[in-house]
């Protein structure tokens, strides 16, 4: 801004940044390239997360079966015309392939083959290329690139950094460096000021000259690119994620109800995010030892009405049942009241039993099948949706309301003594004891499951009308979502425009 000495004020001007311009245009030409390139030699890195940087947290991402999805992906660029080769055939035989070279684990590093190798003649060219005020800041925390330990030297030639790659023909899967080492990753995995150190750069200095890759594919939340120190938005030349990634065609599968941190890797990392499912989810129900303990609670309470002799036996039984699992102290059991802490247990019990839990982790491209697919169907619907009548009602409100059951299984004591209705078809569902409100709750989600398979028949209008929506518009839905993931991955591949999801991303 300038002061303006005609209307005695300040004037902003608005100029383009030469070196913005450079980078845009860059980009947007290598989008262009990636485009115009057949998918047969289209270069493609698959990039695996690694967070802390331990061995037995190869590929973690969020939500997401990270092996099992970069396996599955190989599989649609190989059917999609891309040159993939020899292929593993599984997420087993991707991991042992990776664990055999090196990764971000030091300690038996030195003794592990494998990878490739970026001589340190061609790290010092694209080293020698960044911006001073970058190369100071990574020697002032990291020192020489000698000094990485992550480099070995050469006995005949100046040596290399030895880079956890997999390659596939013009498909190829890395593992991602730490973000530094002999540091704590958990609390530097986010730092806004800890600069890559130099075996960070060999990787993404091979990943974009030495292979030549036409777009990079980051699998999964998330990576710590977008986290590297810089601007939290338009990014200069001497912010790290565009010091690292340059101007490369990115793209991101993300898990879709954290659109949040996606937008983090858009602003910070250009990246392109394709949304992916949740894990399917399911109810947690009891099992083991609380399946124990639930079935001692119900005769305990049987036998209150019929065996009072046994009442004093079962409840010191239930009680040590509880302190050997911990129960207690989830459960806020105080000790000191017997009878109101077996209340508070049967409360525990049921609540915990009815809790939605993920039931394993979503395959990229993939969309759940069988009973993952029909529990995460009532579990979409089993809570009110839009305005929460007719077909957007709750699953298991209709059903209630259908059977005159006179409550709201959404907004129940469940331990409370069951006194309402008790109709046939709930009786059909389980044998087990009906004796609670938590137990009317599981037969309406017992026989919402035997609806959603076609196994009863509707109940009422209420219900008719949360099936008829279920049928014409979730069960599609669900379907799709694998479908459209790897179509959304493909587009983006082939240089085109990929629609925003339902998050926003």
């Amino acid at each position: 801004a300038y002061f303006d000495e005609a209307t005695e004020c300040p004037i902003a001007a608005y100029r383009a940044r030469g070196d913005r311009v450079t980078f845009v245009a860059e980009l947007a030409a290598n989008w262009a390239r990636l485009r115009n390139e057949v998918p047969e030699k289209r270069k493609v890195a698959l990039v695996l997360a690694n967070y802390p940087n331990k061995d037995g947290r190869l590929a973690n991402g969020v939500g997401l079966d990270t092996p099992a999805a970069t396996v599955h992906v190989l599989k649609i660029l190989s059917e999609a015309g891309y040159f993939v080769s020899n292929p593993p055939e599984n997420s087993d035989e991707l991991m042992q392939a990776i664990l055999k070279g090196p990764t971000n684990w030091l300690t038996d590093r030195a003794q592990k083959t494998g990878g490739v190798q970026m001589s340190m003649a061609d790290y010092q060219i694209a080293y020698g290329q960044l911006p001073y005020e970058v190369r100071q800041k990574i020697e002032e925390r990291w020192g020489a690139p000698e000094q990485d330990p992550f480099y070995t030297p050469g006995s005949v030639d100046c040596g290399h950094f030895a880079l956890s790659v997999l390659q596939f023909g013009n498909v190829i899967v890395g593992l991602q460096p730490a973000r530094g080492y002999n540091i704590d990753p958990t609390d530097t995995y986010h730092s806004p000021d800890l600069v890559p150190p130099h075996n960070y750069l060999a990787f993404y200095f091979w990943l974009r000259h030495q292979f030549g890759a036409h777009a990079i594919v980051h699998m999964g939340k998330h990576g710590n690119l977008e986290w590297l120190p810089g601007k939290a938005l338009a990014q200069s030349e001497t912010c790290m994620p565009e010091v690292v990634l340059g101007p490369m065609p990115h793209i991101y599968p993300f898990i879709v109800n954290d659109p949040g941190e996606g937008t983090q890797a858009k602003r910070r990392a250009q990246a392109v995010i394709i949304d992916h499912l949740t894990p399917p989810l399911t109810r947690a129900e009891t099992y083991g030892p609380l399946k124990e303990l639930e079935a001692l609670v119900d005769e305990y309470y049987e036998a209150a009405g019929v065996d009072p002799r046994r009442i004093d036996h079962l409840r010191r039984e239930i009680l040590s049942l509880t302190s050997v699992t911990g129960l207690d102290q989830d459960a806020g059991l105080s000790g000191s009241d017997e009878e109101s802490d077996l209340a508070k247990l049967d409360a525990y019990l049921c609540e915990l039993k009815e809790a939605q839990i993920r039931d394993g982790l979503h395959v990229f491209g993939q969309s759940p099948t069988g009973a993952l697919e029909r529990d995460l169907v009532i579990a979409l619907v089993r809570v009110p949706r839009g305005d929460g009548t007719g077909e957007n009602a709750s699953l298991i409100q209709a059903i209630s309301q259908d059977l005159g059951l006179g409550f709201d299984p959404l907004d129940a004591d469940m331990a409370a003594a069951w006194e309402g209705e008790r109709p046939d078809v709930l009786a059909a569902v389980s044998d087990d004891n009906w004796r609670s409100t938590g137990d009317t709750i599981e037969r309406l989600e017992m026989l919402a499951i035997e609806l959603v398979e076609g196994r009863a028949d509707v109940c009422g209008n209420a219900t008719a009308k949360v099936m008829q929506h279920i049928e014409s518009t979730v069960f599609p839905c669900v379907r799709d979502c694998g479908l459209k993931e790897g179509t959304a991955l493909l587009t983006a591949l082939s240089g085109h425009f990929v629609a925003p999801a339902p998050s926003g991303a």
